[in-house]
């Protein structure tokens, strides 16, 4: 089973292009680990669901372990629109926090996905004075690009614009970072 699931080919057979990738570059979300890494994972999470707790959390866990094989980019899917959402304030204070002051972004997102410190308490440690326009238009373009491509759940996992299929743990990556650098430097070679 190990040697069947551990099969770079099975795991690319499996992997679905993101049906409309355009404007996916354009996305500004968190980021962390190399920016040149061969490994482009996306994760697309919501701060009330409990899966995105987890999926977070390995995905940071593979940063960590393999910080030069391996970017990720944490978006949102959020109807910036829904008023009676208590957790948009998340997203919108995680976003700014990010923008403003960057060195705090690992001990904020972690407060909330991995320490699960809740939402009252979380409130309070991570207060901002405003949120401003430029992070409610970015909230609606990550939004938006999800909408267009019928993303109307969390967690999604991408990797180098493909989605990680749901078959595997977002754990079982580390068994293909090689093969994803073989692949990208085959690519570079040939264009």
């Amino acid at each position: 089973m190990k040697k069947f699931k551990r099969n770079y080919s099975l795991l690319n057979f499996l992997s679905k292009k993101v049906p409309y990738p355009k404007g996916f570059e354009d996305l500004r979300g968190l980021n962390f680990g190399n920016r040149n890494a061969a490994v482009k994972l996306s994760v697309i999470i919501s701060p009330s669901c409990e899966h995105c707790h987890n999926t977070f959390h390995e995905a940071f866990d593979l940063v960590l372990r393999f910080p030069d094989k391996i970017f990720l980019s944490v978006l949102f899917n959020i109807n910036p629109e829904n008023a009676d959402n208590p957790y948009k304030v998340v997203v919108e204070r995680l976003l700014t926090i990010n923008r403003s002051t960057p060195g705090k972004t690992v001990e904020a997102i972690s407060d909330w996905h991995i320490k699960k410190i809740g939402l009252k308490k979380w409130l309070k440690k991570w207060h901002v004075d405003n949120v401003s326009i430029m992070i409610n238009q970015e909230i609606q373009k990550q939004y938006e690009w999800c909408s267009k491509n019928n993303f109307n759940y969390t967690p999604v996992k991408i990797v180098n614009e493909r989605l990680f299929p749901n078959e595997y743990e977002l754990s079982e990556l580390k068994y293909f970072l090689n093969d994803f650098v073989e692949e990208v430097q085959i690519l570079e070679k040939t264009a």
